[in-house]
């Protein structure tokens, strides 16, 4: 699974249970990362995605233990442990907004950056995406 989450520049991800930001190009960004896989995520995050996009998207409460190798997981919402993660895909707003909801900078360990990319989003100047991949040992 490939976990994709929005964060802020202290990876701040929600304030007083709402996304702290969104942004329709990194929507559209993140619908091309999956290439014809579907993007699996809950009803919330479902809510900022148009009838046109909803075709590329699964909604389930569960979605974390619904995905499969290779599949995209938007996490806007964190809950518990998540497990079998092959790679995460940070997409860091250029910005620090209030927050009391963080990504789990633990979920990082045993990962190293292999990835940057800047993106123009429609709502951010900049947003930059970072890929994190497992450590492969030999």
């Amino acid at each position: 699974m490939i976990l994709f989450a929005a964060v802020d520049q202290k990876m701040g991800m929600l304030f007083n249970g709402r996304r702290q930001s969104q942004d329709r190009i990194l929507r559209e960004k993140l619908i091309r990362m999956a290439d014809g896989h579907p993007v699996w995520m809950d009803g919330y995050t479902a809510g900022q995605f148009s009838e046109a996009e909803r075709e590329y998207i699964r909604v389930d409460e569960t979605f974390l233990s619904k995905a499969g190798k290779g599949e995209i997981c938007f996490l806007e919402r964190p809950s518990g442990e998540i497990f079998g993660i092959e790679k995460i895909v940070l997409a860091r707003w250029d910005k620090t907004y209030p927050a009391d909801v963080w990504f789990d900078a633990g979920l990082l360990n045993g990962m190293r950056l292999t990835k940057t990319e800047e993106i123009a989003g429609y709502s951010h100047d900049k947003i930059i995406l970072e890929t994190y991949e497992e450590v492969r040992r030999l």
